[in-house]
């Protein structure tokens, strides 16, 4: 009896020590998605505080259990881990591995990087049903006890994205316009559709980008964005629309292999932070996008202003995006993506 308990402890120890190292890979794979330092790691970063809050909490319980008399079975508490670990290196694969993959857009994002945040907020799910496991089981909940997890974690990622979803509307314009420096606007890409025409989003962005140009607050622009299979890149299509608008294409700058916000970010830490030397940088979108792009900054450790388009959506298509926002919002806090 005493060689079993010894056993089920030495699980239950490893089980916890799988569950650090976990934590360790994905602060690691955060940064390294990002092309960014280990030195840059802060803890009071909001997405880091939440990785290793909930890790905490289930290593807690980990040691909890294995004192109780009915405790959560190891084989239960490995199964979880394994699927984890299995979602998990999923995810890094298709990070830092380009596999063949159709040319697929799913909620104006390539396929790949759906997939990848697929991957990972399932890592997250399982994790949340692990935790829930152990706790309820701690206090006594033991009824329909893994259905009853199941049910929390998921309710407890709604709760997240309610969270999300206020901290986008409640989204403001960051930093003030002034016209001395040398400020120059990052529009950000966008939808382009069908012949080459810029999306409404995309036309706002640029037309909010010719306006502060026009009246003297920002001295050059910056155009980002990838393409979609048979059409111009976002970025080709902007710098035709501002050559249309009369403005002077020594002015624009141009970058056309980024794919989504958290790459043009961090091409403007490489290129124009670090390399260029720039330090008035104003990213323009839409209204609200401006939550998303603020924390990514803030991962980046960029100081910059955000300024929102003069775009006007509907009801409808303004809850779209504001709950696409608070899903791409809530990967990112967790995973960087």
């Amino acid at each position: 009896m005493k060689k079993i308990k010894r056993n089920n402890n030495f699980l239950s120890i490893v089980s916890a020590l799988i569950i650090f190292i976990h934590l360790l890979i994905i602060l690691f794979v955060k940064y390294k998605i990002q092309n960014l330092p280990l030195d840059n790691f802060r803890l009071c970063y909001i997405g880091n505080l939440l990785n290793l809050s909930f890790s905490l909490i289930i290593i807690v319980g980990l040691v909890v259990n294995m004192f109780l008399r009915s405790r959560v079975s190891d084989r239960a508490i490995i199964s979880y881990i394994i699927i984890m670990t299995i979602f998990l290196l999923a995810g890094i694969i298709n990070s830092f591995i380009k596999f063949p993959m159709p040319k697929i857009y799913m909620f104006e994002h390539q396929f790949r990087d759906v997939l990848t945040g697929f991957l990972f907020m399932a890592y997250q799910f399982v994790n949340f049903v692990l935790l829930f496991t152990i706790w309820l089981n701690i206090t006594g909940r033991k009824a329909l006890l893994f259905l009853n997890a199941s049910v929390d974690a998921a309710i407890i990622i709604i709760l997240f994205l309610i969270v999300a979803f206020v901290y986008v509307n409640q989204s403001k314009t960051v930093g003030e316009l002034n016209k001395t420096g040398d400020n120059i606007a990052v529009v950000l890409g966008a939808a382009v559709w069908s012949n080459n025409v810029p999306s409404p989003m995309l036309a706002s962005r640029a037309e909010k980008a010719y306006e502060l140009y026009k009246q003297g607050y920002v001295k050059k622009i910056q155009v980002t964005g990838g393409n979609a299979p048979g059409e111009l890149s976002e970025a080709e299509v902007t710098f035709l629309y501002l050559k249309q608008k009369g403005v002077n294409m020594h002015d624009v700058w141009f970058e056309k292999k980024t794919t989504n916000t958290a790459e043009q970010v961090r091409y403007v830490k490489e290129e124009l932070i670090n390399k260029k030397r720039l330090s008035d940088i104003i990213f323009v979108s839409n209204s609200y996008h401006l939550a998303r792009i603020n924390e990514i900054c803030r991962f980046y450790n960029i100081k910059a202003g955000i300024q929102p388009s003069g775009l006007n959506l509907s009801f409808d298509s303004n809850i779209y995006y504001k709950v696409r926002e608070s899903i791409a919002l809530l990967v990112f806090w967790f995973f960087a993506l």
